[in-house]
């Protein structure tokens, strides 16, 4: 997720996720964990290791993909199927809740503060939305052919994309589906398969009709959909 600091935008690689301008958040490590780091030095300014009771116990795995809803609130998902909401303070995480509702690894995540939900994306081809605050179940999103390889929420309309290989499918924030599209026949790519590695919408007014769904392929692909 880029954010603007000083007149310019500043960006993280894979597996990292900006909490402020200054910040970020990464994981994928060997050891399981979760590390916070300055974005100009890449110093950590903490690790969060798992401990051999939360292994042994099933709740954790290998971390997958991460997300904050607030610079204080970090939501993983894991290898052994399982959503975990984090409270970020000073050089610790403290778990506030495990969600449970997949049957196999989390591919995405992604939360929207303004519409207080989470989404998830697991290989099992379901996506599921989660209340923020409650930290529950609110419904689940299908069918999908495959595996969630991305997710995003608008954060203006409460729109969500969900991506499956050349998939891009697109929810109301209830849970009706208005639309998809088979990116692999958009923009060329010479007929190469692709699937679809990451999924943003743009920010401008809600209702601008120029606002697009963004999405990045493994042909090198970056496409454009309008909402």
């Amino acid at each position: 997720m880029p954010l603007e600091r000083a007149n310019h935008i500043i960006a993280v690689e894979q597996n990292k996720f900006l909490l402020n301008s200054s910040k970020y958040i990464s994981w994928g490590f060997a050891d399981y964990s979760v590390r916070a780091c300055h974005v100009d030095t890449d110093r950590s300014t903490f690790t969060w290791e798992q401990s051999q009771q939360q292994l042994s116990m099933g709740y954790m795995g290998e971390i997958i993909a991460c997300t904050a809803a607030f610079e204080k609130l970090v939501i993983t998902g894991s290898s052994n199927s399982v959503i975990s909401v984090w409270e970020l303070e000073d050089k610790e995480m403290r778990l506030k809740s495990h969600l449970f509702g997949h049957c196999e690894p989390i591919t995405c995540v992604t939360c929207s503060p303004s519409y207080n939900i989470i989404v998830s994306g697991s290989k099992d081809a379901t996506c599921i939305v989660w209340d923020l605050a409650r930290l529950s179940f609110v419904r689940q999103l299908v069918p999908h052919a495959g595996p969630i390889d991305a997710v995003s929420v608008n954060e203006l309309s409460g729109d969500i994309a969900t991506c499956d290989s050349s998939w891009l499918r697109l929810w109301s924030i209830n849970g009706e589906p208005i639309g998809r599209i088979d990116t692999g026949g958009v923009g060329g790519g010479g007929g190469m398969s692709q699937g679809i590695l990451c999924v943003a919408f743009s920010s401008l007014n809600e209702w601008d009709c120029d606002n697009v769904i963004m999405t990045g392929s493994t042909d090198g692909i970056v496409r454009v959909s309008y909402n």
